[in-house]
Order: structure tokens, then sequence, then C-alpha cells
């Protein structure tokens, strides 16, 4: 079923890709080898990120030759990848822990050898988890990354938790489902171990509900 859906994933992208004129082979340069941003918002990668799928949350690793973003298929979405190996940007894959779960927000730690993304893979084995999402995490391996990891507490919690992201200092905002409202909160990370969660003060979580620190 995992390779199934991969497999539809990249026929798709493909298929989606086709109308628009781009040049996809030796791709080079910083940004996918994309004009360098300005003031004026402008579509990102037409025919390679942007291909009319629904896709969302991109993401750079810290030494810019990595681009992560997440594409929906049916029910579900998958986290993708684009590297630039020397010098020159591949072609999106899914990366190769994802494509079998409903995976998003993707977002390369500081330090560059972890990756901290969202999901509603089950947390024990045959239990299947429909409607929460957790962060999990996944180490870089040789050429790629290796296997997820739940983070568990303190930051999983009895409501999904959402949008994981880092400073350089290694604390990691979040959002937190709490009932039916959503606030900002922060870990420090130190040695692979989350502090106690701390509710951002009223200045930031001034309403009910806040999204994607």
């Amino acid at each position: 079923m995992k390779m199934l859906y991969r497999i539809s994933i990249i026929i798709l992208l493909v298929l989606s890709a086709c109308g628009v004129k781009n040049e996809k082979s030796q791709l080079k340069g910083e940004y996918l080898g994309q004009k360098t941003p300005g003031t004026m918002p402008e579509v990102f990668a037409p025919g390679i990120v942007s291909t009319g799928m629904d896709e969302r949350d991109l993401a750079f690793s810290p030494d810019g030759k990595e681009i992560y973003f997440c594409v929906r298929y049916q029910t579900k979405r998958a986290i993708l990848w684009v590297r630039e190996i020397d010098g020159v940007w591949t072609e999106p894959e899914v990366v190769s822990f994802s494509g079998e779960y409903d995976d998003v927000e993707p977002y390369v730690h500081p330090d560059n050898n972890e990756l901290f993304f969202v999901s509603k893979r089950p947390i024990e084995e045959g239990k299947e988890n429909e409607f929460r999402f957790n962060v999990w995490r996944v180490k870089r391996v040789a050429g790629g990354w290796g296997n997820p990891e739940y983070v568990g507490a303190p930051i999983g919690g009895a409501g999904s938790v959402f949008y994981p992201t880092f400073t350089k200092t290694g604390v990691m905002y979040f959002t937190r489902a709490i009932g039916t409202n959503e606030y900002v909160f922060r870990s420090n990370y130190v040695n692979g171990k989350f502090s106690e969660p701390e509710k951002l003060p009223d200045i930031v979580n001034a309403q009910a509900n806040q999204y994607n620190t």
C-alpha cells in the first residue's frame, strides 16, 4: 500500500507538470535555480514544486541544499524533497519515511541532523491513529533519513500538536490543541530531550486559536 501511494503521487506530479514550461533538467543555483526572491510574491518553482496540486509546508534545510514540501493525494498528504547533489537539483520524490500515513509540516533542525514533522501515523503498532496529529522526528543517515520516532511526552498530549519550528539556540515553538482551542507553546530541546512546554503569554495567545509558529 505504501509503495502504491508513493508511485501515485509521483505520477500525479509528472502529469501536473506536463503543461508547465520550465527547464527541469540540470537545475542549478540557490532556491532550486529560481530567481532570488524580491518584495513581490511569486509562484515558487512552477512545474517542480508548484504544480497545481494541493501543496503546502515548504521548508529549507539550514544549508539550503534541500527543500521539503507536502502534497495531498486523496485523503492523505506525503512529504517530498528535492536535493542539490554535485551542484544539480534532483526531481521531487517522496522521502523514505513518508507515503503511507498523513504526514505534514516538515522542519529541519538547525543542526541539520534531525527532521521534525507532524503525522497521524499510529504511535503503537497495530493501533490506528485516525484523528490526532503528533510530532515525530527522524535522524539523518547516509544518503537520507532513518526511521521515524515519536517525540512523546512532554510534547505529546491529549490533543493534536502542530507546526514544530526551532530557533538556532534549540527552542522549539509549536501549537497545541486544548479542547477546541489551539495555543502556541515553546520547549527547550537539549541533548535530544524536551523541557516541560511553556504556554506563551497573552500578547501572543491573544485569541482562542493561534496557528503556524
